[in-house]
């Protein structure tokens, strides 16, 4: 494939960057709104993160897509149990070929391989077995601990604008994503 996208590409990567800008980073969620959306929601152990080139629904050709790998901790929601492997796809990054797209709403993945996550996952978001962060960055948290003497606790933080409270204990989470009522096919 050509080092440079198509300017085909690159529109219609534009045009996907723009909805998703504006479906995720300027709606306001709240946390049981994207439970709600969210196929799956779990604790997981971020194994790996690479770029590869792959098609996105609306793009023509191929366009640097982030796969994000991940063991599951915790089941929270949904299908997914403890100890199964998700991959799911992040829009945009950097190629080994040198193509770049950014895409504003999908959650930064530096520094998060080998971190604990709590993930709010659309199943088949991108196509039948390609799964994504439900809301873009809206949908992936960080699991902090801190420590008090004997005492640990673990804590979700998500960025400025997310669906939670910068900073939540996890069981106070787990509570709210529990009590969202199942819907049928989630």
């Amino acid at each position: 494939m050509d080092r440079h996208l198509s300017i085909r590409a690159l529109s219609a990567a534009f045009v996907l960057a723009a909805a998703t800008a504006l479906a995720s980073d300027f709606e306001k969620v709240t946390p049981r709104e994207l439970t709600r959306r969210s196929t799956d929601v779990v604790v997981a152990r971020v194994i790996s993160v690479r770029t590869e080139m792959g098609p996105l629904p609306g793009v023509t050709g191929d366009v640097p897509i982030r796969r994000v790998t991940v063991t599951v901790v915790e089941a929270w929601r949904g299908d997914t149990k403890a100890g199964d492997s998700l991959d799911v796809l992040v829009p945009g990054g950097t190629s080994t070929d040198g193509t770049s797209l950014m895409v504003s709403s999908s959650p930064s993945t530096d520094a998060l391989e080998g971190r604990e996550i709590v993930a709010f996952v659309r199943r088949n978001a991108f196509g039948a077995g390609r799964h994504g962060f439900e809301s873009g960055s809206l949908g992936v948290y960080r699991v902090d601990e801190r420590r008090g003497g004997s005492d640990v606790t673990r804590r979700l933080r998500g960025q400025a604008g997310s669906a939670f409270p910068q900073d939540v204990d996890l069981p106070a989470a787990q509570d709210v994503i529990r009590s969202v009522p199942t819907e049928r096919g989630r």
